[in-house]
């Protein structure tokens, strides 16, 4: 590579903090990881900032290691955000014309998002992501691309993804204090979307379910669409809990019974050495400990899917990924709960990842995003260039794009732009 963009992903868990480093190309074309690094994490519990010296001290810590991995200096990072804070609301927004016989151009979609911000959007809340579906025109069945129609109105239903700003502020002042500055900030769940799932997935119908070690997040798309999210506050944690609760147990030994347990050829009993004694527990019984979590958890996924309205919509069923997800007997309990197609989703592989596993599709998601946003970014300016060779200047080299408006241009314009799924194929 003669020239290349690095970028750093810090995915900011309960109870682990990873930082996945990432090289694209001159071209904006291949990608490869450069490091990855997970240390424990401390001061942020069921996604939420409790402590901001403790949780900004592993941060550095983490940043540091992949600086010495890897031999690249870090001053900014992509983060993701997930918990209670995060909101998903869509509403119906129509938005009549002047004129009867009106020309549809781009700034009319974005009128809608405008009116549905007034509407929806609370002082404290900030749009981390927006999506609009459903779009018609006058009396028109649902269309794709409404841009150069003729009609008295517009109207769509427009899905926003709102946080609280006191939530997001505090995870951006940790990086702040770690000494490093936030390039871009996306959705915890959507992250993992863009690793785990494919154009097929989305186009068909899924459900994502990160089960992660705070919170499990639920992210649904049809049609390629966003149409839903949430976050529910039950995670890997919470077995840990469980079990040291119920055979007093500190939380590190709590963890290594829970983890040595998960283990299927493990059947009846297993020693483990507490405060400088052995002592013996039974396999069955702390996997009814998690078995009864398990239930819990899947209850309210149940239920997260069923108030969403979109139930139906899964062609492709429901996939599970996330640091907790491999937790014996739940991809069982949900697809006979559910009566839809379950399987464990895996973040995909790429160049100098030696290994992958489900509990770095948030990571490597928020990496992808932000390689993708760069990507986009050298082709607009190569684009620029072509156009006017001999005028360009600093000033006038095009802003990088927001990841909605990137979508939105990749559908309108597959002729001249790579789709994600051709950009992918780069390295997959």
């Amino acid at each position: 590579m003669k020239e290349s963009f690095v970028k750093a992903a810090l995915d900011v868990g309960s109870s682990k903090i990873r930082v996945v480093l990432g090289e694209l190309s001159e071209n904006g074309e291949k990608i490869r990881v450069i490091t990855s690094v997970e240390t424990y994490a401390k001061g942020m519990r069921k996604a939420t900032v409790e402590d901001m010296e403790s949780l900004s001290h592993c941060v550095t810590q983490a940043l540091e290691t992949a600086e010495r991995e890897s031999g690249h200096k870090i001053e900014k990072v992509s983060i993701g955000i997930a918990g209670k804070h995060v909101k998903s609301t869509t509403k119906n927004i129509k938005f009549n014309f002047s004129k009867k016989d009106t020309v549809i151009e781009e700034k009319d979609l974005d009128n809608l998002y405008r009116m549905a911000h007034e509407e929806m959007v609370k002082p404290h809340e900030k749009v981390i992501k927006k999506e609009i579906y459903n779009i018609r025109v006058d009396n028109s069945g649902i269309l794709k691309h409404p841009v150069g129609m003729v009609g008295s109105f517009i109207e769509g239903d427009v899905h926003l993804i709102t946080v609280d700003i006191s939530q997001l502020e505090s995870l951006v002042e940790v990086v702040n204090k770690a000494g490093r500055g936030v390039e871009n900030i996306t959705l915890n769940s959507y992250a993992s979307a863009q690793s785990v799932l494919t154009y097929e997935d989305k186009k068909m119908g899924v459900a994502l379910i990160d089960i992660g070690e705070g919170s499990t997040d639920l992210i649904i798309f049809k049609n390629d669409k966003l149409i839903y999210s949430k976050s529910i506050p039950l995670g890997g944690i919470h077995y840990t809990n469980d079990i040291g609760y119920i055979l007093q147990l500190g939380k590190k030994d709590a963890e290594k019974l829970r983890n040595l347990c998960q283990n299927r050829r493990l059947e009846e009993s297993i020693y483990l050495e507490v405060d400088g004694e052995e002592k013996k527990y039974s396999v069955s019984s702390v996997r009814d400990i998690i078995d009864a979590r398990s239930e819990d958890i899947l209850k309210y996924v149940m239920v997260a899917i069923e108030e969403s309205g979109f139930k139906g919509y899964l062609g492709n069923g429901v996939i599970l990924t996330g640091g907790a997800v491999m937790v014996e007997g739940v991809v069982e309990k949900l697809s006979k709960d559910l009566n839809y197609r379950v399987k464990i989703g895996m973040p995909m592989k790429i160049k100098g990842m030696s290994e992958i596993h489900p509990s770095m599709s948030t990571s490597l998601g928020i990496l992808l995003e932000t390689l993708e946003n760069e990507h986009y970014k050298i082709k607009n300016k190569k684009t620029e260039e072509l156009k006017e060779p001999d005028k360009i200047t600093e000033e006038k080299l095009p802003e990088k794009k927001p990841a909605e408006t990137v979508k939105k241009d990749k559908v309108k314009s597959s002729k001249k732009n790579f789709s994600l799924k051709e950009w992918l194929s780069n390295f997959i």
